[in-house]
């Protein structure tokens, strides 16, 4: 929180102390098929290896919505998306930072969407033999 204030990314930011687990699963429509890794992020993540093909990053502030696209896109399958909450939300303003320099870092292009929160989408793309096969 403290970067996003120094970067000018947000000017009031929520401590998110109302978040909790139960009012995450409270949201969810299966929340029996979710996992919840309580902490910051990438600590989060230590000893998980999966591949994803769905990601969702909701984390509002710059440095874990970087840190997450770092961390997921090396873990994303071939032809996965990464979905990013808050891309044009006015408040937190970092989360579109983080999204255009790590796609201008590697080369990748977002998708930004007219949702209520302005969010953006980055598809890993398919291998070129891969292409070809799916546009048959």
């Amino acid at each position: 929180m403290d970067l996003d204030k120094e970067k000018g990314f947000s000017g009031e930011v929520d401590d998110f102390s109302s978040k909790s687990m139960a009012h995450v699963l409270k949201k969810m429509k299966y929340p029996e098929n979710c996992v919840i890794m309580k902490g910051y992020f990438p600590d989060t993540a230590a000893g998980l290896d999966e591949w994803f093909s769905f990601v969702n990053i909701d984390c509002d502030l710059y440095t874990p919505v970087r840190m997450g696209l770092d961390y997921f896109w090396s873990h994303l399958a071939d032809g996965g998306y990464i979905f990013i909450h808050d891309y044009q939300d006015p408040v937190y303003t970092g989360a579109r930072t983080a999204v255009k320099e790590f796609c201008t870092e590697n080369k990748v292009a977002y998708f930004p969407m007219t949702d209520t929160c302005g969010s953006a989408v980055i598809a890993k793309p398919l291998p070129v033999n891969q292409t070809e096969e799916v546009s048959r």
